[in-house]
C-alpha cells in the first residue's frame, strides 16, 4: 500500500520540510466541522450553577500539558493580584485534571480559575462568555479556535504557528507570547479596549469561515492517493487495493 503522512495544519507540514525526498508523500488536511450546526447548538438553554459571574473567560480542551493550563493558574493568580475580578473557566478532561484543581488551591486562585470537567455541549458556553482564551504550548489546528471565531467571540491566544493559520493579532483577534506577565497584560489592555473589541467582534462577523476547499482537498487527496497506488500496481504487478471514500 502507498503510505502518506497526513498534517492537521500548515505549520506542521512545514516541521517536515527537512525530509524533502518525502515532498510528494505529505499532505495537509485542515480539520473543520460544520460551522451552522456550532451556531444552532451555541443557542440551546444553557443551566449551569457553576458557569456564573460577571466577567467571564473560558478555554476549552483536555487537561494536558501541551495546553497550558499551568500557566493559565499562574495567570490567574497574577490577574487576582492585579486586583482584576473574573473567573475563568475550562471545559475539558484529561490526565492533569486533578494535579491542576491542586495548583489552583496551592496558588489559592480555585475561585477563580474553576476546571469544570466534560461538558456535552460547550457552544453555548462559548457563546455566553467574554474572552476566549487559548494558552496552548502546541496545537495541530485548533478546532476551538474557530469554533469561537464562529460566534464572534474576542480571542487571546498563545503566538504559536498554528494559532498564527487563523488569527491576526489586533485584527480578528489576539496573540500573545505564552509568558504569565505578558498573558496577564494582553488581556487587561484587551479588557479595557472596548473600540478594539468591538473592531475584532465586527471583523469576525464580516469573515466567513468557509470550508468548501477542504472538501474539495479530501476529494483531490484520495485522487492522488489512487493514482500512486495504480502507478505502483502498474510497476510491481500487485493487485488494485480499493481506496476508501472520504465523504
Amino acid at each position: 500500500m502507498i503510505k502518506f503522512t497526513v498534517f492537521p495544519s500548515l505549520s506542521e507540514n512545514r516541521s517536515f520540510a527537512r525530509f524533502p525526498e518525502l515532498a510528494d508523500r505529505t499532505e495537509v488536511l485542515l480539520n473543520f466541522i460544520d460551522i451552522k450546526q456550532v451556531q444552532r447548538r451555541s443557542e440551546e438553554p444553557l443551566s449551569d450553577p457553576q458557569y456564573t459571574g460577571e466577567l467571564k473567560f473560558l478555554t476549552v480542551g483536555r487537561a494536558s500539558e501541551e495546553k497550558g493550563y499551568d500557566i493559565a493558574v499562574q495567570i490567574t493568580a497574577e490577574l487576582k493580584k492585579r486586583g482584576l475580578r473574573f473567573k475563568w473557566f475550562i471545559i475539558g478532561d484529561g490526565r492533569d485534571l486533578n494535579k491542576l484543581r491542586t495548583m489552583a488551591k496551592e496558588y489559592q486562585v480555585e475561585q477563580e480559575i474553576i476546571f469544570l470537567g466534560m461538558r456535552e455541549n460547550p457552544a453555548p458556553y462559548v457563546k455566553s462568555c467574554d474572552l476566549y482564551l487559548q494558552p496552548s504550548r502546541h496545537e495541530g489546528y485548533p478546532i476551538t479556535i474557530v469554533e469561537a471565531r464562529s460566534l464572534q467571540k474576542v480571542i487571546i491566544a498563545s503566538d504559536i504557528p498554528s494559532m498564527r493559520e487563523q488569527i491576526r493579532d489586533g485584527e480578528n483577534g489576539y496573540l500573545c507570547p505564552l509568558d504569565v506577565m505578558q498573558f496577564a497584560d494582553k488581556i487587561q489592555k484587551v479588557l479595557a479596549d472596548q473600540e478594539g473589541r468591538d473592531a475584532v467582534r465586527k471583523k469576525l462577523r464580516e469573515e466567513p469561515i468557509d470550508f468548501s476547499a477542504g472538501y474539495a482537498q479530501i476529494e483531490a487527496f484520495a485522487k492522488k492517493v489512487k493514482e500512486k497506488q495504480q502507478e505502483k500496481n502498474a510497476r510491481t504487478g500487485d493487485k488494485i487495493f480499493p481506496v476508501p471514500a472520504f465523504l
